[in-house]
């Protein structure tokens, strides 16, 4: 039996596995779920495993601490009864009731790095716990990253009405003057942690009917907004529907800070309605493409909190060998499965060459500014674009919920 057990939800597996690493690599006799044998019992073997570890991390994120993360509090009751617990938070979230007033190492600014700072942070920690290595040490000092919801929320009433402010000024429509959805397109454009674009604007009795598409750091809170900037500008409004508008992981922030500056502007070409569940972790996608006046070179990614873009596949061939496909007045209908549990968003690359998928997947990989600005000049000559489609389930529920 190993001196630490992990407990962690399953979706956060990719975010977890780094800390593993790194714990080991420190040189501590570690278990988890991923260590247990083919055809051994798992709840049994869990159940073990955890009460005879020494020491219980309880990994916190913000979707073990909600609903979903009822087995994670339920290991989490079962090492404090024994004086075996120790928190770690990856996420700017309060543990859930109960665990607030017991000690967590506060890994939230942690960058997935084997060493730093907050890795040192935790061993001190584990070490001081297991009685071999002197007092607990101080937390690491707070590094660079934020919680970027609330500076979404809290910006984006500044920016909504300097937003506002300017369609008064210079952009009220008129003869030649941009319209509603120019005018929300411009206001999405400046918000941060946002990809989010205008699917339609309709005609209604009471005022314009503005349905979005995409994601951002908090969809309610930017329709209240952006609600406020068109009153404050003179637009009715009768309603925004951001029912497609999937709330943005934090640590998706930088990629889609980045990537969206190399979005097609105007409607949104790619759509995921809600998949249906088949298995556990397997998801059926029905995606719609809208292909008309697209580069003929296109790629499918998978975009997640732990690995950013992950390709699917490479190539409009492979596409359509993976994806059941028929086209329809300029959109492609596609169909298939999908298996992994952390995807938050499906990225559409479209180019007027092959597209190098290795090359974009290193940018979720890299820290390195040359290689940012190598990428942004490569995407500007082969005329790539990015077309998101938010995914609306968490692929780690049980069959029986529906997305």
């Amino acid at each position: 039996m190993a001196e630490l057990f992990v407990s962690y939800k399953s979706e956060d597996r990719r975010r977890v596995a780094p800390l593993v690493a790194a714990l080991r690599e420190a040189g501590f006799d570690l278990w988890w779920d991923q260590d247990i044998a083919p055809g051994t019992s798992w709840r049994e073997t869990i159940a073990a495993e955890l009460d005879a570890g020494r020491l219980c991390l309880v990994i916190w994120t913000e979707g073990s601490v909600g609903a979903g993360g009822r087995y994670v509090r339920e290991e989490a009751e079962r090492a404090m009864a024994r004086g075996a617990y120790l928190g770690v938070m990856l996420d700017a979230a309060s543990p859930p009731f109960g665990f607030g007033e017991t000690q967590s190492a506060n890994l939230s600014g942690w960058n997935r790095r084997a060493k730093g700072p907050h890795v040192d942070y935790l061993v001190g920690l584990i070490r001081a716990r297991l009685g071999g290595g002197g007092p607990a040490p101080p937390p690491p000092p707070a590094g660079h990253r934020i919680d970027r919801r609330l500076v979404a929320a809290g910006a984006a009433a500044l920016l909504i009405a300097a937003a506002a402010a300017l369609y008064l000024l210079v952009l009220r429509p008129g003869p030649g003057r941009p319209s509603t959805a120019d005018f929300a397109a411009n206001v999405l454009a400046g918000q941060p942690c946002t990809w989010v674009e205008v699917v339609e604007v309709a005609a209604g009795q009471d005022g314009e009917l503005l349905t979005l598409s995409g994601a951002a750091a908090a969809p309610a809170a930017l329709r209240v907004a952006l609600g406020r900037a068109a009153s404050a500008a003179g637009i009715r409004l009768a309603d925004i529907d951001v029912s497609d508008v999937a709330t943005a992981h934090n640590d998706l922030c930088d990629e889609l800070e980045f990537l969206r500056g190399f979005k097609v502007e105007g409607r949104a070409r790619l759509r995921v309605p809600p998949p249906q569940m088949i298995a556990p972790r397997v998801a059926r996608f029905r995606l719609q493409v809208d292909v008309r006046g697209l580069p003929p070179h296109r790629a499918l990614f998978g975009l997640d909190p732990a690995d950013g873009l992950y390709m699917l596949a490479p190539d409009r061939d492979a596409i359509r060998r993976e994806w059941s496909l028929r086209t329809e007045a300029g959109r492609e209908w596609l169909e298939g499965t999908l298996d992994h549990e952390g995807w938050s968003a499906l990225v559409l690359v479209t180019g007027r060459r092959p597209i190098d998928t290795g090359f974009i997947e290193r940018l979720s990989r890299q820290n390195d500014p040359a290689f940012v600005e190598a990428f942004s000049r490569r995407a500007r000559a082969e005329g790539w674009a990015f077309h998101l489609g938010a995914i609306h389930c968490d692929l780690s529920r049980p069959v029986d919920e529906p997305c």
